[in-house]
């Protein structure tokens, strides 16, 4: 989180040694869901099946940018946020009954976004598009005993951000983005093979990896 926040300090000082850089803060909500880079899970131990669930997470962020003008049409944005996300999986605890119970986790993030800013119009309309590092400080979970020692949690984040940002007198600015996970924030290092019954094959079961992805709207004041 350290290097984090150093980065960040140094790309606002960087920019405003170069007089063209504008400061603002930001805060927004967060609608994220943890993505299965594979559709099934089972663990070796309690035979417990993991299941994507489709429904997302309510969150939020708050923290302050800098804008660096290069010309009238492009420009780089940096930000530093604390961000809320999470998302959930659903269990199948008991093949025989048929019994469901859903595992929500909650994540916090130091997140830093390093966006190119570019203005194709003759309007205060920004595309915003780059990467973002993120560090997770925090981690909880609904059902802790789900996951053992066989799962792996990764507090290094990567994301491609896209979205875009409209600016009103020249001060408010009202942006709206998608973050696309590139990191697993949770893995199950271990593949399973089973047979499922009434067959006569094994069937193999990958390790289930999980990433961040969210859609984010925020508001901003720009001094």
């Amino acid at each position: 989180m350290k290097k984090i926040i150093t980065i960040a300090a140094a790309c606002m000082i960087s920019a405003a040694a170069f007089g063209q850089v504008k400061f603002g803060v930001k805060a927004g909500f967060n609608t994220s869901r943890l993505t299965e880079l594979n559709t099934i899970g089972l663990s070796q131990d309690n035979a417990t099946m993991l299941f994507n669930d489709k429904n997302s997470s309510t969150g939020f962020h708050v923290g302050a940018y800098a804008n660096y003008s290069f010309s009238k049409t492009l420009g780089a944005q940096a930000e530093l946020l604390f961000s809320t996300q999470g998302g959930s999986s659903v269990g199948l605890f008991s093949p025989q009954d048929g019994r469901f119970e859903k595992q929500t986790q909650r994540l916090s993030f130091i997140n830093l976004p390093l966006l190119l800013d570019i203005k194709p119009f003759e309007r205060p309309f920004s595309v915003l598009v780059g990467p973002q590092l993120s560090v997770c400080v925090n981690r909880s979970f609904s059902h802790k005993e789900w996951y053992g020692s066989d799962v792996n949690y990764n507090d290094f984040d990567a994301a491609i951000v896209l979205g875009a940002q409209y600016t009103f007198f020249k001060h408010l600015a009202v942006g709206l983005r998608y973050n696309v996970g590139l990191i697993p924030s949770t893995q199950f290092n271990y593949e399973y093979f089973y047979k499922p019954e009434n067959t006569d094959k094994f069937q193999k079961v990958a390790s289930l990896r999980q990433t961040n992805n969210m859609l984010q709207l925020s508001v901003g004041w720009t001094f």
